[in-house]
Parts: C-alpha cells; structure tokens; sequence
C-alpha cells in the first residue's frame, strides 16, 4: 500500500499521508471512484486527497459520482441505458443554445413556448421556432378557425368550411357569409354568377 523505503506515499490507486508529512497521520485506504475509471490505468486518484482523475463514461466530480456537464442519468448505474447520457437539447429551442440539461431527468432549458425534454418543439397553440426567441403564437381567428392550434411551421390554422387564409380570416373564393360556422356558398364563383 506504500512504496518507498519510508513509506512515505501511498500506492497507485490509494491516497492518504502515511506519515503525515502533510497534515495528520492519514492511513492508505484504495480510491473511492463508483467504478468510472479504468482499474488498469495508472495515476486514477490524487495520491494525497482521493479525488479521482480519470474518470470515464461520461461521469465526473471528486468520486466520478456525477454525470458530468452536457449528460443526465445516474453516475452510479452499472447499465449503460441509465448511465451518463448526452443531452442532446435543441440548439434552436434551448435557452442558452448549449448543451446543458438537469442531470437526473435530462430536462432541457427551453425558450418561450418551446416543449419537449431537448426543446426540439413548439408548445400547442404556438408555431415557428428561431433560434433564441422561441416559437410565435398561433394567429388563428376565433370565429374562423377550428381550434387555436396551427400547422408548428407554416402557421396555417385548421378552418372552417368554406373559410381561407393562413389565419382563417376571410371566406374563400366563391363563398360569403363569414361566420363562426364558416362561410356560406353556392359552389359557383362570382364571375360565374355575374353571367
């Protein structure tokens, strides 16, 4: 556990102060890692304090206990599909365009009205999604329109019979009567009529 003819330092993959050259009298105890690092490698924990230096598979912190920053999960698992995670937010729709999430749940930070765990869409009701503003409301007309929900990239709402326009604002062509059961028509257009 302590090479030398003193001693004097803990072994690779031990730390403490044997004589107590920095401190008090620390006996040598083996790294405490949560099994994130290479056994074989050499140099895994700071020979003094512990802290573990190599960590792997995504993890992080004094014991490679933590996913480290842009993953979630559980440091711990001994699973891969719970261990440390990437977590893949948005670029467009998260807040700071960077990789960041909550490292239990990998819960993105998202833009206005923007949903989903990577902010990859529009909340219901909302469209368009920019890069650092996040998504625009649905300019749906309320006598016109079916609901208040639109097509997430083209803004088109879902109209009512015989009603046109990207917000559902006006009566198509050959139609008239604009109401909130649609707009009223003969099939014919007005030129047709007019003859």
């Amino acid at each position: 556990l302590c090479p030398g003819k003193l001693c004097e330092k803990c072994d690779d993959g031990y730390f403490g102060d044997p004589l107590g050259r920095h401190g008090e009298v620390r006996p040598c105890v083996l790294c405490q890692c949560s099994g994130n690092i290479d056994t074989n490698a050499v140099g895994n924990c700071h020979h003094l304090t512990g802290k573990c230096l190599k960590c792997l598979f995504n993890t992080s912190g004094r014991s490679c206990h933590e996913c480290a920053d842009g993953f979630y999960g559980n440091a711990s698992a001994t699973d891969p599909v719970n261990k440390c995670r990437l977590c893949g937010c948005n670029p467009a729709g998260s807040t700071d365009g960077l990789q960041t999430c909550d490292v239990q749940s990998g819960q993105c930070s998202c833009l206005p009205h923007v949903t989903d765990r990577d902010c990859g869409h529009c909340e219901p009701g909302y469209y368009n999604l920019q890069p650092g503003v996040g998504c625009d409301r649905c300019d749906c007309h309320p006598d016109g329109s079916r609901n208040s929900y639109c097509h997430l990239v083209t803004g088109q709402c879902t109209c009512r019979p015989g009603i046109d326009g990207t917000s559902c604002d006006r009566c198509q062509h050959g139609y008239f009567d604009f109401s909130a059961k649609g707009c009223r028509g003969t099939g014919l257009s007005c030129s047709t009529l007019g003859r």
